[in-house]
């Protein structure tokens, strides 16, 4: 038996339907933007964090790197009273808090009475009292240790390696190690200050964050130096741990040993991690490590909230419907009402007197002010996301429209000005033939991101008719002067390359003069006939030109972006110098190198100068080989 539903049932059915969908892509939308931006916002407190514990680390390691330093002429002043030695490592332990410990360490037999060790030492105890004996003996035969040997090789100050201290504070420590050299130029004695690493974990587990996170320094060869969990201290390293994801790991690891501040994405068992970290003064490097899923916790309890805030609103939304179109359609109830007495045979049924017209005006007028007021809501709303995305979005379309896919003898960029530029270049290798073409549109940013757009796209078009190359721009004249109320303009240059005897065929429309390079590496400008810009004047009667190209020749297109770009002090690149660039790399660079290289040149000359103007740059290389 076939179920049959009301009007008002169905209606209803198909208002939840749509609301419900809407509902759906509102949430995935919502969603997507929350996490992206909950995902940017810990990326820069986690950096804010690694900023943080930097300075709190560097802060301490140059306090004890100053005291050493302010101490060394102390004991160079003493180096011949050994005795004396003593008062200089207990005022330095004494007067910083950062310092368990120091030594003056000297060159076995230095002095003959003291024997072969001498290296008077002081340090702290666990009641914070102070402690000094001599370090030097048989079984701590410090010469070969790490803080001693290293300064004394290079002869430079120096952070050691994180190390247990069997022979003196007992602590698990970093050392800061000063040369005394002599006036011969040899090392006679070190002078040292120990920093206990669970310092610099109590350092690292006081910076608050609003998710939890694990801070930890690593030293240059990767060991750690703090850690949340003390026992991997010296016991592990950062490659033992972060390679234990499946994905991430390696790069993470290659950027902290290169001493760079960066962040990346750990994955593992379906797990991800995201790591931020950044280089110490000394070396050493601090990382942040953090969930993804506790970060985005928030939003998933957000996301569950609002679905069941939609299907409770779906239930309410539905009964308000089937109450509100019935009543809406009780007026067609009586109508059908009516017409069944009629069928029935009841010619003198009663029609239902109703305010027909006074309804649907009613409904008319209701409906107007709704969508009156959801059109000023409507546009508020897209007016401030247009305002916010649109040069985002023409920026997306404009680069969308470039090609891309360059065969190896061809290739191309362009870079704007602003957000959107006004510049463009295309071409399509076909049949034999290369079809190509570089322009400029008067002025910048959206209105000439979209006039680019307007004649690309006539380009496209007509270029496919088959046409003569002037006849090409011909077309494109009247196609734009037509229409032009802004009364801009376009400079264009547009070539057919036959790929198997050179022959090219052109027509430049008020464009800059393109540079053919000769296989002897010879630069030099085409002279080409001078004719109006694109969108002047209709009807204008463009010439056709031709060349036959040597094989190995270099044809340089570009905008005036290249040329025009000005320094601090208003100096232009110039065409000169071009032919120059052109000159000097034609021997060494295929199409790629050259493309990316004038674009080098272009901004080492320009510098920290603001760029004035669209840049575009196409280099078509003729049988030519590298």
């Amino acid at each position: 038996m076939k179920i049959r539903f009301s009007f008002s049932t169905r209606l209803s059915l198909y208002i939840i339907c749509i609301t419900a969908v809407l509902f759906i892509i509102a949430m995935q939308i919502i969603g997507g933007f929350s996490k992206r931006t909950i995902m940017e916002d810990t990326k820069k407190n986690a950096t804010s964090m690694v900023k943080i514990v930097i300075s709190d680390i560097e802060t301490i390691l140059a306090n004890v790197e100053a005291a050493v330093q302010n101490s060394v002429w102390v004991a160079e002043e003493h180096k011949d009273d050994p005795d004396y030695l003593y008062k200089i490592t207990e005022a330095l332990v004494r007067d910083n808090p950062n310092i368990i410990g120091s030594t003056i360490a000297f060159q076995p037999y230095y002095f003959a009475s003291k024997g072969e060790y001498y290296a008077p030492y002081t340090c702290k105890n666990a009641d914070n009292t102070l402690q000094s004996f001599q370090l030097g003996n048989s079984d701590n035969d410090y010469p070969h240790q790490e803080w001693f040997l290293l300064p004394t090789l290079t002869k430079k100050p120096l952070w050691s390696e994180p190390y247990f201290d069997e022979g003196g504070a007992k602590v698990m420590m970093t050392t800061y190690s000063i040369p005394l050299i002599d006036k011969t130029g040899e090392v006679y004695a070190v002078i040292t200050a120990d920093v206990s690493l669970k310092n610099l974990t109590d350092i690292i587990n006081n910076v608050k964050s609003e998710h939890k996170t694990y801070t930890m320094i690593v030293s240059r060869n990767g060991s750690f130096v703090a850690h949340p969990d003390t026992s991997v201290i010296l016991k592990e390293t950062l490659y033992s741990v972060i390679t234990e994801f499946s994905t991430g790991g390696e790069g993470i690891v290659d950027g902290v040993m290169d001493g760079k501040s960066g962040f990346g994405e750990l994955v593992s068992g379906g797990e991800r991690d995201v790591c931020v970290y950044g280089p110490i003064r000394n070396g050493w490097s601090v990382l942040v490590l953090y969930k993804y899923e506790q970060v985005l916790k928030g939003v998933t309890e957000m996301n569950n909230i609002i679905l069941i805030v939609m299907l409770l609103g779906l239930i309410l939304l539905y009964v308000c419907c089937i109450i509100i179109i019935k009543r809406i359609t009780k007026p067609i109830k009586k109508f059908s009402d009516y017409a069944i007495e009629i069928s029935h045979g009841n010619l003198n049924a009663q029609l239902p007197i109703v305010k027909s017209n006074d309804e649907i005006l009613t409904l008319h007028d209701s409906l107007d002010t709704m969508q009156t007021s959801l059109k000023q809501l409507a546009s508020t709303t897209i007016a401030k996301e247009r305002y916010e995305n649109e040069l985002h979005i023409a920026r997306t379309i404009q680069f969308g429209m470039l090609a891309k896919d360059f065969p190896d003898f061809v290739n191309a960029l362009l870079v704007p000005a602003k957000e959107v530029g006004g510049d463009l270049y295309d071409f399509i290798e076909k049949d034999g033939y290369l079809y190509f073409a570089i322009g400029d549109v008067s002025g910048k940013g959206l209105p000439a991101a979209f006039f680019m757009a307007v004649t690309k796209s006539a380009l496209r078009l007509i270029s496919g008719l088959g046409l003569k190359e002037c006849e090409v721009v011909g077309q494109i004249n009247n196609a734009i002067q037509e229409n032009n109320p802004m009364d801009m303009f376009v400079t264009l240059f547009i070539g057919k390359l036959n790929l198997s005897n050179g022959h090219l065929e052109y027509c430049n429309a008020g464009h800059n003069p393109i540079v053919i390079v000769s296989p002897n590496g010879e630069a030099k400008y085409l002279q080409a006939k001078a004719n109006l810009a694109v969108g002047l004047f209709a009807d204008f009667p463009y010439a056709q030109e031709s060349l036959d190209l040597e094989k190995g020749s270099r044809l340089i297109l570009y905008t005036d972006g290249v040329t025009e770009a000005e320094d601090k002090d208003k100096n232009q690149y110039g065409e000169d110098k071009l032919i120059e660039y052109a000159n000097a790399t034609y021997h060494t660079t295929d199409t790629t190198a050259f493309t990316n290289g004038l674009l080098a040149s272009v901004k080492e000359f320009t510098k920290d100068a603001e760029q004035n103007d669209d840049i575009t740059i196409m280099t078509i290389d003729y049988g030519k080989k590298i």
